[in-house]
């Protein structure tokens, strides 16, 4: 008996033993061996890595207005399952809810009672609302406040063509680019496109403390994992600040004074830096409401709308009309075809074999000069000089002026302009008629130019023969103010002699300021302005001569091209007004935009003298105080 007691005593004491020592073994597997594994994966319970997304870029104007920037929204979120009664309470006092929103928030909670998911109570939280939930939210359980930002554009459809917009990322555009997600946005237009390098920055990642626990928070040990963690993430790069060459006062005299056009664009260069100092079209669209994308109606409206809101019409190609004639002209005076004062007759008519090419004048100009055919825009004289010049000298002195080719900064996507020659019209129909050539001679044909490109040309010509790059950017500002780029003046020669551009010049002064010029009627007072007015036909037959009975969209697109001051030019300004039917139109909006800038150049300098004059008389009154107080 007593021999069983001690066998089953020992057989007790053994099994006590081996379960203490299983335990002594698991405690020392878990504490010593595999202790640190397991406190960093307990730590790591109170733990997120989340993602900081880099802040976009701003976007200004030469003056450092705002064109384009990142507004934040504050939205509160609750976790139904962590939030106590207390809480909800606190927040049903503290935000501005109606009784009904009250009430939908009390029955979310019930609902969601044990789901995990983050529920959103109210969007666009007030300052005040902010402040009240921020100064308590250590003793608020289960509740978070989550930013979103938006891009937002304060000038609305203004500048909408040049700044452009940002809008979620598609497939296509996701295959080509590293370091996006399907959820990322992307510049899609303008220069939110064209620079989106600059503007977007580089995203980062940090950990954080999930937990709201005081004793989590206080703990040193937990505060330097945190800290340690971070420092193996790259640092989180804001994007970089673009100032544009654009003067917005300038643009928006523009959009007023474009207040009853329908359709059409205008553009300003600066004909001494090459710099666009507005870029105008119409008709426009709002771009944070696509930004935004709530309205649907009004989005689709725009992409569906005839007149194209969302194409920017300064880069449209058109046929360019009469503006083109110059090009010809240059031709003839370059290659000695034409001597300046050499005389040709217009009868209203030009005959080529048995086609009969009109003049606008149909009873004709009779015998002018180049300058007075630029001035008055006679046909027949181009159409002659075609004949001597030819249309493959036409495409090779189109090319020296800049036609078919780009020399931009950051633009991207620019329609280069298109001047056929024989070889082409062999490609792509086999045949060359030479009657072509009179056609291409006064802009019509095959010929297409963007107001962007006719700028070009006509700053060319104020420059006697010097091709400025066009930039669009002023300057590229990292977050720490450092310039990372600044606009240079980078030249090119068209390699034609000062006095063929002289020689034209003449004409388009003529054009505007001499009697019998074709804008001599909208001519400006105080400043001389050097320009050439052009029609282009769209349509080749009309139902009617009377203009009330033509449809808008078979009129003819207005244009005038210049530059001003005549004798010492500043700027380079052309209007397009889609459908205008009239050049006059075109010729007067020009003249307004003209003196629109020359006003603000005065305001900004009588603003400068106003600026120094008082900072002379604090300056002196400062001295005379010293003065006083030595004495």
């Amino acid at each position: 008996m007593y021999k069983n007691f001690l066998v089953k005593t020992r057989v007790f004491l053994f099994v006590i033993f081996s379960f203490f020592l299983v335990i002594i073994l698991r405690l020392y597997n878990l504490q010593i061996i595999k202790g640190a594994y397991y406190s960093q994966k307990a730590q790591n319970n109170f733990l997120d890595t989340v993602k900081i997304k880099a802040q976009r870029g701003n976007i200004y104007d030469k003056y450092g207005k705002v064109l384009a920037k990142n507004i934040a929204q504050f939205n509160l979120y609750v976790n139904p399952k962590l939030v106590d009664d207390k809480t909800i309470k606190f927040l049903k006092k503290s935000l501005k809810l109606s009784i009904q929103e009250k009430f939908n928030f009390e029955e979310i909670i019930k609902k969601n009672k044990y789901n995990k998911k983050e529920i959103l109570i109210k969007s666009k939280l007030s300052k005040k609302e902010l402040s009240m939930i921020e100064a308590r939210k250590y003793r608020l359980q289960g509740v978070s406040i989550v930013t979103k930002t938006f891009r937002y554009y304060p000038q609305h459809g203004i500048v909408a063509h040049i700044v452009g917009y940002i809008n979620r990322i598609n497939q296509k555009e996701l295959s080509k680019r590293k370091n996006y997600q399907a959820d990322n946005n992307i510049g899609k237009i303008g220069v939110e496109n064209y620079l989106e390098n600059s503007l977007r920055g580089k995203s980062g990642k940090k950990i954080v403390l999930r937990s709201k626990n005081k004793k989590l928070k206080n703990d040193k040990s937990l505060e330097k994992l945190i800290k340690l963690k971070n420092k193996d993430f790259p640092p989180v790069k804001e994007g970089d600040n673009i100032y544009l060459t654009i003067d917005l006062e300038l643009q928006k005299n523009i959009d007023d004074i474009f207040f009853d056009v329908k359709s059409g664009a205008a553009v300003v260069f600066d004909t001494n830096t090459g710099d666009i100092l507005a870029m105008y079209s119409k008709p426009t669209f709002d771009p944070n409401i696509i930004v935004r994308g709530k309205n649907k109606n009004y989005i689709k409206e725009i992409f569906n709308d005839k007149l194209q809101p969302t194409l920017n019409k300064a880069y449209k190609q058109f046929f360019p009309g009469s503006v083109f004639k110059v090009v010809t002209a240059i031709a003839a005076l370059d290659l000695g075809i034409i001597d300046e004062k050499e005389k040709l007759d217009c009868p209203g008519y030009e005959m080529y074999g048995k086609s009969k090419f009109r003049c606008w004048k149909h009873s004709g100009h009779g015998k002018m000069d180049l300058k007075h055919a630029l001035a008055q825009s006679c046909d027949v004289y181009f159409y002659k000089l075609a004949k001597k010049v030819g249309l493959d000298n036409i495409n090779k002195y189109a090319k020296k002026l800049g036609i078919g080719t780009t020399f931009t900064d950051f633009i991207s996507y620019i329609p280069k302009g298109f001047v056929p020659n024989r070889k082409w019209y062999y490609n792509r129909y086999g045949r060359y008629n030479k009657g072509t050539a009179l056609n291409s001679a006064i802009g019509q044909g095959d010929v297409y130019l963007s107001p962007f490109k006719v700028a070009e040309i006509y700053s060319i010509i104020a420059n006697y023969g010097i091709r400025k790059r066009i930039n669009v950017v002023d300057k590229i500002v990292t977050p720490n103010n450092k310039v990372k780029y600044k606009r240079k003046i980078i030249l090119k020669s068209s390699d034609i002699p000062t006095e063929v551009f002289q020689k034209v010049a003449k004409g388009l002064f003529d054009a505007v300021n001499t009697p019998g010029g074709t804008a001599y009627y909208h001519r400006l007072k105080n400043i001389l302005v050097s320009g050439k007015t052009g029609t282009a036909q769209v349509a080749s037959k009309r139902n009617s001569e009377y203009e009330f009975e033509i449809p808008w969209k078979f009129k003819h697109h207005a244009w005038f091209a210049s530059f001003a001051p005549s004798y010492k030019p500043e700027i380079a300004v052309v209007v397009l007004v889609e459908h205008g039917e009239h050049s006059s139109l075109s010729a007067r909006l020009t003249m307004e935009i003209i003196k629109a800038y020359e006003d603000l150049k005065v305001k900004r300098l009588q603003a400068q003298f106003t600026k120094e004059r008082n900072k002379f008389r604090v300056e002196n009154k400062f001295k005379s105080i010293v003065n006083t107080d030595a004495e």
